[in-house]
């Protein structure tokens, strides 16, 4: 059977935009729907116009044909203040690259992207984010059918909105009474989501939470939760948005869905309820839906309370986000399942600052071994070379690894955030992070510093695939090293490394990968991250991190830093020779210099210096 008006047709397809893939057909999941309805683009439709099943094509639409230009007046400067939630402006959805559902003084609903925050106005792109670009696509027919009653009656054919169209259907409602739509804002862009793939919209899930009598099968009335202005309390996403609701006396986040999801009951077990809530397509009619309702966890999202420290250049509160998030990403890697869209947004910091990953929409577990991913994650945060064919326990190596590093970075110099931090991601740039400026300066950072842990993990940035397997050990290593590194204010400046009468034991240099550490016995004390190491002597170590030299003692803590220094030797008798820029130099154990050898050291400058902690 050929493709015709009136048919119920079901294609895979893929979608490629400026040489990326941005969007796809699941597998086994083809997209359905009726062939000659307004539901796809009308170029779409005429490229596969009299195909049979097993037929492939491909094709390109220019912007015209597609989702239109791009509109340089869609993009305006709004006041902050209308992004105001309870009194005060809710800056963790101000963010470069959020979308933000909006309103229009007509009550017109529509999807804004964030693309600039100032200090009084927020710059807002409202095209659509297919517009002014050329779609190109690849199509197989997988099947070709008559239309059936049932068919007609689980979809829109628009005019009346009486099938289940859903809020994101996109197609031309005027005069119809499907109330307002998330999303389409205005003019109605036909796209590809049809209502075969049906997408729910907020206003549809607000209608029935408001009140659930009746609208629920298994688990009696639920009552939403309300902000200080009266609205229900809700966080909106890409696929799902949670409701804060009171269920038998209990707060609990209630999860909806915008558009079906596989695979839920794997991922959330007796927490999903399927088919539970009742939502209205139409005014006589509706579709049960899966919800997922867990617990209520009281807090901030990650990102938020990052950037909130960084304000208020709170050293203390940085250093305990960024060992947290070295406990949670290790455990997250040290298993066999991953989470698919690790992100700071995705991360809860609860009240007594433990961190709770949310949002497991995109998960890998071991039995979905074999598939293809159902998302990409976000770009901001995930290997460039990130495809729908990497769906594995590895998806969140390099996301912890990003996270993990400007945590380290930001914990020490906030100020980064002040200059990188118009990015969608946190401080670097995945897809360009071959020329990232920022993390040159971050790797330049933890070589000053002698933190070989945190410089070994930034270099994972730059590796060429996805598995990471030296990530897990490098962040116990770095949590390691921020332990050892703090100390009481007192100490900062006074530190010295034990004397050799106080060293019962003396680790012994090793060489593993090509790099040097520390053991006693069978026990490394000394991860081998260093590209050069001496022998402990007098109770100290000079080792190279990349082209600087530092003295560690047996712990690993650098007490001794030499900056611009070619060569060092070991420490005899109280005092170390070391060359720089040509001139031998002498230093004692606090890093001051002698003219030589045995002379009396110099009341001056320090050219080795202790690091600044």
């Amino acid at each position: 059977m050929k493709i015709e008006a009136n048919k119920m047709v079901a294609v895979d397809y893929t979608l490629t935009v400026d040489g990326k893939i941005a969007d796809q057909s699941r597998p086994g999941q083809p997209l359905e729907f009726i062939f000659g309805t307004g539901m796809l683009l009308p170029k779409f439709e005429a490229a596969i116009l009299g195909k049979e099943p097993g037929e492939r094509v491909e094709f390109t639409l220019e912007p015209k044909d597609g989702y239109g230009e791009f509109i340089a007046d869609a993009v305006v400067d709004l006041p902050k203040n209308i992004f105001m939630v309870d009194g005060k402006v809710a800056d963790d959805m101000l963010y470069a690259g959020n979308q933000i559902p909006m309103s229009d003084a007509q009550g017109n609903r529509m999807m804004g992207v964030v693309k600039e925050v100032g200090a009084d106005t927020v710059k807002m792109d409202f095209n659509h984010p297919m517009a002014g670009k050329t779609l190109n696509f690849a199509v197989e027919v997988v099947s070709v059918r008559d239309v059936t009653p049932e068919d007609l009656q689980g979809h829109c054919s628009c005019g009346d909105c009486g099938g289940d169209c859903g809020g994101d259907c996109h197609h031309d409602h005027e005069g119809c009474d499907c109330g307002g739509h998330d999303g389409c804002g205005g003019e109605h862009k036909k796209h590809l989501a049809p209502a075969g793939k049906t997408m729910f919209s907020l206003s549809q899930y607000r209608m029935s939470l408001e009140d659930t009598l009746g609208l629920t099968r298994t688990s009696g009335e639920w009552e939403l939760c309300r902000r200080a202005d009266g609205e229900p309390w809700y966080a909106m996403g890409n696929t799902a948005i949670v409701f804060r609701i009171r269920h038998n006396g209990r707060i609990r986040a209630l999860r909806c869905y915008r558009r079906p999801m596989r695979h839920l009951r794997e991922i959330y077990g007796e927490r999903l309820l399927e088919r539970e809530l009742f939502l209205f397509t139409g005014p006589d009619c509706g579709v049960w839906v899966d919800v997922v309702m867990d617990d209520w966890i009281e807090g901030e999202t990650l990102r938020h309370v990052l950037f909130e420290a960084v304000r208020n250049r709170d050293a203390d509160r940085l250093t305990q986000l960024s060992l947290a998030f070295d406990r949670l990403s290790a455990e997250l890697l040290s298993d066999d399942r991953a989470h698919g869209d690790l992100k700071p947004e995705n991360i809860l910091v609860d009240t007594a600052d433990k961190l709770h990953p949310i949002d497991f929409d995109a998960a890998y577990l071991p039995a979905f071994a074999g598939e293809r991913s159902p998302e990409l994650g976000t770009a901001a945060y995930q290997h460039p070379a990130r495809t729908v064919d990497d769906f594995h326990a590895a998806l969140d190596d390099y996301p912890a690894v990003l996270i993990a590093t400007a945590l380290h970075a930001l914990r020490v110099a906030p100020e980064l955030l002040d200059r990188y931090g118009e990015r969608d991601g946190l401080l670097f740039d995945p897809p360009h992070i071959a020329e990232d400026e920022a993390l040159r300066e971050v790797l330049a950072l933890f070589e000053r510093r002698g933190w070989a842990a945190q410089y070994r993990l930034a270099e994972l940035l730059y590796a060429p695939t996805l598995h990471l397997p030296q990530a897990a050990m490098l962040l116990e290593a770095a949590h390691a090293e921020v332990i050892r590194n703090i100390q009481p204010k007192e100490e900062m400046n006074h530190h010295t490394a034990p004397k050799p009468t106080e060293m019962t034991e003396i680790p012994e240099l090793f060489v593993e990968g090509g790099r040097w550490g520390y053991r006693l016995g069978t026990e490394t004390v000394v991860p081998p991250l260093y590209d050069c190491g001496f022998d402990f002597t007098e109770g100290l170590a000079a080792v190279r991190l990349n082209t600087t030299w530092h003295y560690i003692d047996p712990t690993g803590r650098p007490v001794i830093t030499c900056p611009d220094c070619e060569a060092v030797k070991p420490f005899h008798e109280g005092r170390a020779v070391v060359i720089r820029h040509g001139e031998r130099l002498c230093i004692d154990r606090t890093g001051r210099i002698a003219e030589e050898k045995n002379k009396p050291i110099k009341n001056t400058q320090p050219k080795c210096t202790n690091p600044i902690r």
